[in-house]
C-alpha cells in the first residue's frame, strides 16, 4: 500500500497514518507534509496492517484520540485511554471560569504572606482540567508579576507556593491516567503541586476545606444512551459510569451538593433574593458547622436542558451563594457558577 492509496480510505487516514509512521525518521522531520510530498511512498508490512486495523476500528466508530491515545486540550496534549471521557472543546470554557476566577483574587495589602489557593477537581478523569489549570497557572506571567508592589520582593511566594492543587476520582484506572498526564505537563503530585485521592466526590477530602471546587461529573441519561445519531455513535465507546447517571442526569450532581450540606454546614439565609435583588439578612454563624470551609466559587458543568433543574439543586443547598450561568461555544447554557458573596 503506497501513502495516496491510504489517504483514501477515510477522512482521517491522514491523522492516523501519521500516528503509523510516527516513527520514522523521514516524517517525523516533516511531519504531514510528507504524505502529501511522498505519494508514492511503499508502506511496510507491520505499518500496513497496523494502518488497516485503525481505518477499521475508526470505519466502527471508535473515538479518533482512543485510536491515537492523544486529544488536545486548553492548547495542551492529553493522553487518553477508554478508562477516561476525551476531553471536549467546550469544557475548556470551565478551564476559563476557573483562571478568571483567579486572576481576580484579591490580596492582603498589610502582609507580604499569601494562603495558597486551594483548587479541588472532582471526578477529574484524565485530568485535562485541573492539569490545565494548574499549567497555566504555574507557567504564565500574568500569574506572578502583576500583583500590588509590594509583593514584588524577596518575600513574596512564588506561584508554586501560591497554589495548592487537589483532583479525585472513584476510578483508580482513570486516576492513573490523571496522574501520567499530571508528569507529562510537569505538575506531576512528584513535584508537590497536584494531589490526587481516590473516592466518590467530597469523601476522600472531607476534613479539608476548597476555595475553588470544579467539576465535570456524568450528567447524561437515558436518552442519550438509546440516541444512535452519528454525533453520539462514539459514546458507547467510552466509559459509561463516567457518562450516564439516574434522575435525568442529575443524580450525582444531588450527590454533590448533599455532601456539600453534610460536611460543610452551610448558611441557609440568602444574601441576595433574585428577581427583585432585595438584601435580607445576613447568614447565620452555626456554631460547630465548618462553613470557614465552604468554597468561595463552585464551578460545574451540565447540559443545556438541564438549566432549571441544576439551578433548583443550588438553590436547595446553598442558597446564601449567588449564581451565575455561562455558555459554550455554541452559545448554550452549560456552565453554573456558584458564588460565595458572604
Amino acid at each position: 500500500m503506497t501513502v495516496k492509496e491510504a489517504l483514501r480510505l477515510h477522512d482521517d487516514a491522514a491523522i492516523l497514518l501519521g500516528f503509523v509512521l510516527k516513527k520514522d525518521p523521514a516524517y517525523r522531520q516533516t511531519g504531514k507534509v510528507f504524505l502529501f510530498s511522498h505519494p508514492e511512498k511503499q508502506l511496510t508490512r507491520k505499518q500496513t496492517k497496523k494502518f488497516d486495523r485503525l481505518i477499521k476500528s475508526r470505519q466502527e466508530g471508535v473515538p479518533l484520540a482512543y485510536l491515537t491515545g492523544e486529544k488536545e486540550f486548553f492548547g495542551l496534549k492529553f493522553f487518553v485511554n477508554k478508562k477516561v471521557l476525551i476531553p471536549r472543546p467546550e469544557t475548556e470554557t470551565l478551564v476559563e471560569i476557573i483562571l478568571n476566577k483567579i486572576r481576580g483574587r484579591p490580596y492582603k495589602k498589610r502582609s507580604p504572606i499569601i494562603e495558597p489557593l486551594k483548587i479541588l477537581d472532582l471526578g477529574t478523569g484524565s485530568g485535562n482540567i485541573i492539569v490545565s489549570i494548574a499549567r497555566n497557572v504555574m507557567t504564565k506571567p500574568a500569574y506572578r508579576t502583576d500583583r500590588q508592589s509590594h509583593l514584588r520582593d524577596r518575600h513574596a511566594l512564588r506561584a508554586r507556593d501560591r497554589f495548592l492543587f487537589f483532583a479525585s476520582d472513584i476510578s483508580k484506572r482513570a486516576l492513573a491516567v490523571a496522574k501520567k498526564n499530571a508528569r507529562r505537563h510537569q505538575v506531576s503530585a512528584k513535584g508537590g503541586k497536584i494531589t490526587f485521592k481516590q473516592g466518590s466526590l467530597l469523601e476522600p477530602w472531607k476534613n479539608q476545606g476548597f476555595d475553588i471546587i470544579v467539576a465535570n461529573l456524568p450528567y447524561g441519561w437515558k436518552e442519550w444512551k438509546n440516541n444512535t445519531s452519528a454525533e453520539t455513535v462514539g459514546l458507547k465507546f467510552e466509559p459509561q459510569n463516567a457518562l450516564f447517571t439516574k434522575k435525568n442526569g442529575l443524580a450525582i450532581y444531588e450527590k454533590f451538593f448533599e455532601q456539600i450540606a453534610k460536611y460543610y454546614n452551610p448558611p441557609q439565609s440568602p444574601l441576595i433574593l433574585r428577581g427583585d435583588e432585595t438584601a435580607s439578612t445576613p447568614p447565620l454563624k452555626i456554631r460547630g458547622g465548618r462553613g470557614e470551609l465552604l468554597p468561595k466559587l463552585i464551578a460545574l458543568e451540565f447540559d443545556p436542558r438541564q438549566l432549571q433543574q441544576i439551578k433548583k439543586l443550588a438553590e436547595k443547598f446553598l442558597p446564601a451563594y449567588e449564581i451565575q450561568i455561562s455558555k459554550d461555544l455554541s452559545g448554550r447554557p452549560r456552565f453554573l457558577s456558584i458564588f460565595s458573596i458572604s
